[in-house]
C-alpha cells in the first residue's frame, strides 16, 4: 500500500513541475511578443484622452462606450446613469483635469494573459476636488474601463489592485496611525 501512494505522489510530483515548468515556458514566449516598454505610455494615452471626456460633464454614454463587459456586467446601463447623476450632483463638471498617475501590468495566470493599468486622476470641479481611481483592461488591443470609483479622500490610493487608505510605509516594521495598526514585511 505505501508503494502505491509513493507512486501516485511521484506522478502528482511529476505533474505539478511539467505544468510549472510549461507555465514558464508560455510566459517566457508571451513576455517575449508584449511591447512592455510602451503599455504604460499606452495606457497613459488612453486615460488622458478618455477621462476628460467622461468627466466633463459625466455622460452616461460616453462611459457606457469606454467600459468592458466586465464593467457592464456589474453595473448596467442604468446603474452607471445613477452614478453619473450623483457625480454630477455632487461633484458638478469638470473644471481642470489635473494629472493622472499609475502603470499597466501583464498577468500570466493558467496559461491565459491579462493586461491591466491602474490610474488615479486627480481633477477640480465645479463643486470640489476630486480623485478618480480607474482600472483599464486591453482587450483586443483597445483599452477599456474594468473599475471606476470617485472619491474626494487624498489619502486613498492603490496598493495590490485594491484601493486602500492605509499609508505606504518605508521601513519593515508596524506604525499605529489613526488608531489602526499597519504591518510591513
Amino acid at each position: 500500500m505505501k508503494k502505491h501512494l509513493w507512486y501516485i505522489f511521484l506522478g502528482l510530483l511529476l505533474l505539478l513541475v511539467v505544468y510549472s515548468v510549461s507555465q514558464s515556458i508560455y510566459a517566457h514566449f508571451v513576455l517575449q511578443n508584449i511591447d512592455r516598454e510602451n503599455l504604460d505610455s499606452e495606457s497613459k494615452i488612453w486615460i488622458d484622452n478618455v477621462m476628460p471626456k467622461i468627466l466633463d460633464s459625466w455622460d452616461t454614454n460616453e462611459i457606457v462606450l469606454n467600459s468592458s463587459p466586465e464593467f457592464l456586467g456589474v453595473s448596467p446601463t442604468d446603474e452607471t446613469k445613477r452614478f453619473s447623476d450623483w457625480a454630477l450632483e455632487n461633484y458638478g463638471e469638470l473644471k481642470r483635469y489635473v494629472s493622472s498617475s499609475g502603470e499597466a501590468g501583464i498577468h500570466i495566470i493558467n496559461f491565459s494573459t491579462t493586461i491591466t493599468a491602474e490610474y488615479v486622476v486627480d481633477a477640480e470641479f465645479a463643486k470640489r476636488q476630486g480623485r478618480v481611481f480607474v482600472q483599464g483592461i486591453k482587450r483586443d488591443g483597445v483599452w477599456k474601463i474594468y473599475s471606476l470609483h470617485l472619491d474626494d479622500n487624498p489619502d486613498l490610493r492603490w496598493f495590490n489592485g485594491q484601493l486602500t487608505d492605509q499609508p505606504p510605509l518605508d521601513e519593515p516594521g508596524v506604525q499605529f496611525i489613526n488608531g489602526i495598526f499597519y504591518f510591513k514585511w
